[in-house]
């Protein structure tokens, strides 16, 4: 294109000033393009830069009607040759990494050196890994399927391949694109045929062959993740949004209407000890009650005869929560309430137009008991919609429980205590339930009917590390008579704040000028914390001057962001927002403001703090 500059060597200088103009290409031309390899003098020669005027070449693009493709003046007028010189040209030919390596690390550090240290006593670590085996000599293989039509839903993708039992057998491994087998197929492209379950068309699939997959192959992680969601099932877990928790050993606190499911948090990733599955422990935390007596206890909680005001309420207090579903174990998102709705009221299914409670009590079993309850809305999300699903859906109170913790449960010391007893668990207990739980996957029948037909273990005993412990560093600070002094701390509590408290800092920096931003409601927790600061400060050896204060009249996000901008000026060394609780739209919404319309550092806090 006009003004564009253009690599040459000298030798090739007076043929791209003079020669014909170069044919104009399109955005894609770097794809397809054949690479002329330079020759050993061109490689070994300077690179010049031959500059093309519009009326050497009369060619247009996209970029140039844009400003993007002419010719920049430099400031002095000359070609910069000296950044020019470092530039280089490769003889080495390009190859196109394949399709599996470009998300892989080859190598993530220097193989050359020792990774032992020899500073520290030694020590032995155990970590929540354990190996995942597989016999160097298996293979597996990996083919593409196609179906003609297209099909883009997954479950039917599933029920066809299922049908395919006499052609790929009955062990495999499917994700909806591509099939993994434990055996050769005779031909490189198998062609065969399924029927649609729901209108008994016949579908053509088409499985072509790709490649081996070996333990040490990425393709192989793909497998063993997948194997390992059926050991999970295999084990009675239940798939709870993106993790599978145990049903069948929950923990009902009473006295607080809680329940604490536990469940386990597994992946599997190839990392230097090889391929390792790690597992967490994690909890599921439910309400005893339904949505529908949340409701009720509510409403008893408010005048009588109120409608409106409870309404409101409730819209403020529910919209927006995760509830579950228990008869099919999935999670929404409450976007409304439809107030007018009721469970004797009709939805299409199958054509013909049906209850809920008739929808219920054939598909789930189930009776609903209450009738005058309101139906809960949950629209579709931009997932949904690009799957086809645009419709709203409509959930009843009574089948749905609450997911997580309220505000006011957050705040309340003795809930989070009951349940700190549960979820809080300390390492050695911790090993022993991972420990038990991989034991129970090595021992159980229907695990191994899963895992034997692709020779993949799991080893039942924790990954031990070799390590080295640290002593403490020391923390260089000011003594009493000005010379520096070295702090130390415990390092079993790894908390040296006590131990800094009587010593000064080599460098204060005095807080002059600080913004203070809060409720009015709290305005007796602020000024413990100002008088806090300024005690700390000053035996740390830094001035804390008493803030410019924001009382505020209510906490809401823009009363927050009227405040900070209002009283916001050049001279502020720090922001410091105190809020009721740690919403997390209010604190996005703040620390966005500050760090994209200020240079100032914004520290956000609640009470309990």
């Amino acid at each position: 294109p006009p003004g564009h500059a253009q690599l040459t060597h000298p030798g090739q200088q007076a043929a791209a000033s003079t020669g014909p103009p170069a044919h104009s290409q399109s955005r894609g031309r770097g794809r397809g393009a054949q690479k002329q390899e330079p020759t050993p003098q061109q490689v070994a020669a300077p690179l010049v830069v031959a500059q093309m005027t519009p009326a050497e070449g009369q060619m247009s693009g996209r970029g140039v009607h844009r400003g993007g493709g002419r010719e920049r003046p430099h400031a002095g007028g000359d070609v910069p040759t000296k950044e020019m010189e470092r530039l280089g040209v490769h003889d080495a030919p390009y190859q196109r990494r394949s399709p599996y390596e470009r998300y892989v690390d080859v190598a993530y550090k220097d193989t050359g050196k020792d990774p032992h240290g020899a500073y520290g006593n030694k020590i032995e670590l155990i970590a929540n890994y354990f190996k995942v085996t597989l016999p160097s000599e298996f293979k597996i293989w990996q083919y593409h399927v196609d179906f003609k039509p297209e099909i883009e839903n997954i479950r039917l993708k599933y029920s066809l391949i299922a049908n395919l039992e006499l052609v790929i057998g009955a062990v495999k491994c499917f994700d909806g694109g591509i099939l993994y087998l434990c055996k050769l197929l005779p031909n490189e492209v198998t062609e065969c045929h399924a029927t649609r379950n729901y209108d008994n068309a016949i579908i053509k699939v088409e499985i072509k062959r790709i490649t081996e997959v070996f333990s040490s192959t990425p393709q192989y992680i793909q497998i063993v993740n997948l194997l390992f969601k059926k050991v999970l099932i295999a084990l009675d877990m239940k798939l709870i949004r993106d993790h599978y928790f145990n049903p069948a050993l929950s923990i009902k606190i009473k006295n607080h209407k809680l329940e604490v499911m536990p469940g386990f948090s597994t992946s599997i990733l190839k990392y230097e000890a090889g391929n390792l599955l790690g597992v967490d422990i994690i909890h599921k935390i439910l309400r005893i009650d339904t949505f529908l007596d949340c409701l009720y206890n509510l409403y008893h909680t408010m005048e009588q005869g109120d409608i409106r005001a409870f309404h409101a309420c409730a819209m403020k207090n529910f919209v927006g929560t995760i509830v579950l579903t228990r008869y099919n174990n999935k999670t929404y998102r409450v976007d409304d309430i439809d107030w007018d709705g009721r469970p004797t009221g009709t939805f299409e299914k199958g054509g013909e137009q049906v209850t809920y409670i008739d929808y219920f009590k054939k598909r789930w079993n189930i009776d609903v008991r209450d009738t005058n309850q309101p139906l809960l809305v949950t629209r579709p999300t931009e997932r949904d919609k690009r799957r086809g699903d645009k419709q709203s859906l409509y959930l009843l109170p009574e089948l749905c429980t609450i997911t997580g913790l309220s505000e006011e449960a957050r705040a309340d010391f003795n809930v989070m205590r009951d349940l700190a007893v549960h979820t809080r668990i300390g390492p050695e207990k911790r090993l022993v339930t991972l420990e038990d739980f991989l034991k129970q996957v090595e021992g159980s029948d229907r695990v191994k009917e899963i895992l034997g037909p692709w020779k993949t273990k799991f080893d039942s005993q924790a990954l031990r590390i070799p390590a080295r412990h640290f002593p403490p560093e020391n923390l260089i600070m000011k003594g009493a008579n000005g010379e520096p002094t070295k702090v130390s701390y415990d390092a079993k509590e790894a908390d040296w704040s006590r131990n800094m408290r009587n010593s000064r800092l080599l460098n204060a920096v005095h807080m002059n000028k600080w913004l203070l931003v809060y409720p009015q409601k709290l305005s007796g927790s602020v000024n413990e914390l100002a008088d806090c600061l300024n005690r700390v400060g000053k035996g740390m050896g830094m001035r804390i001057m008493e803030p410019s204060r924001v009382e505020l009249n209510n906490d809401r996000n823009d009363s927050y962001l009227q405040g900070i901008r209002q009283s916001m000026d050049n001279t502020i060394q720090m922001v410091v927002v105190v809020a009721p609780n740690n919403k997390k739209d209010r604190y996005d919404a703040v620390k966005k403001y500050v760090a994209l319309t200020t240079q100032f550092l914004a520290k956000l806090s609640w009470p309990e703090l």
